[in-house]
């Protein structure tokens, strides 16, 4: 993008994209990090459509196609760094209605922000299908103090709503609970996911590459 200052055009710094494209029934999907979803004919390069993101922009490492089935068609689904999951119509580039609040979805709840005031959980991974559910990680501080939850989540697409979560750290009641001295767990940080899944579909076993808590200084 060009800037125009005091008469000289400058050049803005890129913003860096660790994006990688989906090519699906005929059309290439890209997350730029310039606020914008594009599907692209492939071959040429054309333009198909464009949706831009009213706030933030999709996730750093891309998006996550949806074949469609009988109830929804085929969808692009794209995490932003506000904490938001959209659901695009992979043909026409339009949000798909029924998905979460006409078509984008709230990632920010109560559970995964852990009461924080300014809690913030986005995703910086797109995320990967399994059925009808698409399976989430979380980016969450990694520094001290208490801050959002590193949860894996899975959303129907077909809805928009939680179908399950992971708790990356055990709440009380979970297994391993008791590993954590005294209420060392509460509020912590971390364990989060920014990698990418991987699913085995015929058993219906999903594996998380989970990173480490974050610190707690004395």
């Amino acid at each position: 993008r060009d800037v125009a200052v005091t008469g000289v055009q400058t050049c803005a710094l890129p913003i860096s994209s660790e994006a990688t494209p989906i090519v699906a029934d005929g059309l290439m999907y890209i997350a730029s990090p310039y606020n914008r979803v594009v599907a692209l004919d492939p071959v040429t390069g054309k333009e198909v459509w464009v949706y831009v993101m009213p706030s933030g922009a999709p996730s750093l490492r891309g998006l996550e196609y949806f074949a469609g089935d009988a109830t929804t068609p085929a969808q692009i689904l794209v995490g932003s760094n506000d904490a938001k999951l959209y659901s695009i119509d992979a043909k026409t580039g339009k949000l798909n209605p029924k998905f979460g609040t006409d078509g984008v979805l709230n990632l920010d709840t109560p559970e995964m922000t852990n009461g924080q005031p300014n809690g913030h959980v986005p995703i910086s991974t797109p995320g990967i299908m399994y059925k009808n559910f698409l399976i989430i990680g979380s980016h969450v501080q990694e520094g001290n103090g208490p801050g959002g939850a590193g949860d894996v989540r899975a959303v129907n697409v077909h809805t928009g709503t939680f179908a399950w979560t992971f708790h990356a750290i055990p709440r009380k009641g979970e297994p391993n609970y008791g590993t954590w001295v005294g209420n060392a767990a509460d509020k912590r940080s971390g364990v989060n996911v920014w990698g990418f899944f991987t699913v085995d579909v015929q058993r219906g076993i999903v594996y998380i590459p989970f990173g480490n808590s974050s610190g707690d200084l004395w």
